[in-house]
């Protein structure tokens, strides 16, 4: 069946790309599931599943693509089927959907890039060689969108204890990124005095690859729903290109307005991750 599916190239500030895909609404279901495949098939033990929850609109935004594994000589292709999620909580049949194609160019740049990026996300991967490795989530900090009714019209000052934005000023506030797996190294505690007694200081800092892009102010989130903010972001570039991403952390209070935002458990699967980045990259 064909439900109109479009995908459409779009060119981020940080020299990757992003897919954007818009199809027909059909009335009558519950919402709609994503999936990708490194190439044309029938069968669906080709494709995967890469949103994690039921899409209730009609668009999608696949982030986070450099270059992928090149074929048809200079350009990297992919597959997308959008599939609907029925009253019954089921999905129609996907060898029987429609795919589209998302084709980029790769510069020569990229085809140096590529091998880069996935040689570290496989060494970032293995805990055989990085114990501190682990399953975090990320709250993404929105810096455009639709305005949270929070914001003073005359002022144009945010609620910071809005519960609708979480004080961003745009609706929801964060978008969640799952289970992505980090690497997280911890230096020695420090004990600091001041007007206000003594504090314990804890240096954290972390790597991810390149996906989710990363800015100050996005939300860490650990085990045991520790959380934390993101400092002084750096993304390791080749041309234009980001190879990874390096950040400190600085730790929320405990009543800091980020613990209301509601996010699900972690969930350690490696070899998920290892065909999540096997795909984004």
């Amino acid at each position: 069946m064909d439900f109109g599916l479009k995908v459409h190239r779009n060119s981020s500030s940080a020299g990757n790309y992003c897919a954007d895909l818009q199809w027909k609404h059909v009335h009558s279901v519950m919402g709609y599931s994503i999936y990708r495949s490194e190439k044309q098939s029938d069968d669906p033990a080709d494709w995967y599943k890469i949103n994690t929850k039921i899409i209730q609109v009609n668009y999608f935004q696949d982030r986070g693509f450099i270059a992928g594994t090149p074929t048809n000589n200079d350009r990297s292709q992919w597959f997308y089927k959008v599939i609907p999620v029925l009253q019954n909580n089921t999905e129609y049949s996907l060898s029987q959907s429609k795919s589209e194609t998302f084709n980029h160019e790769l510069s020569g740049i990229q085809r140096f890039v590529a091998p880069l990026i996935k040689m570290r996300t496989d060494i970032m991967l293995d805990p055989s060689r990085f114990s501190a490795a682990e399953t975090v989530h990320f709250l993404c900090r929105k810096w455009s969108g639709k305005y949270c009714e929070c914001i003073d019209i005359r002022t144009r000052k945010v609620d910071a204890n809005c519960p609708k934005c979480y004080g961003t000023g745009f609706e929801s506030g964060f978008e969640l990124i799952e289970n992505v797996y980090c690497r997280i190294k911890s230096s020695p505690q420090k004990l600091l005095g001041g007007s206000g007694g003594v504090t314990i200081q804890e240096t954290t800092s972390g790597t991810v690859s390149t996906y989710p892009l990363l800015s100050d102010s996005d939300i860490i989130i650990r085990e045991h729903n520790a959380r934390y903010f993101l400092r002084d972001v750096k993304a390791r570039q080749i041309q234009g290109y980001v190879t990874a991403q390096s950040f400190t952390l600085e730790k929320a209070q405990l009543f800091d307005m980020v613990y209301r935002i509601p996010t699900p458990p972690l969930v350690s699967h490696p070899t998920r991750q290892t065909s999540l980045m096997k795909n984004v990259l």
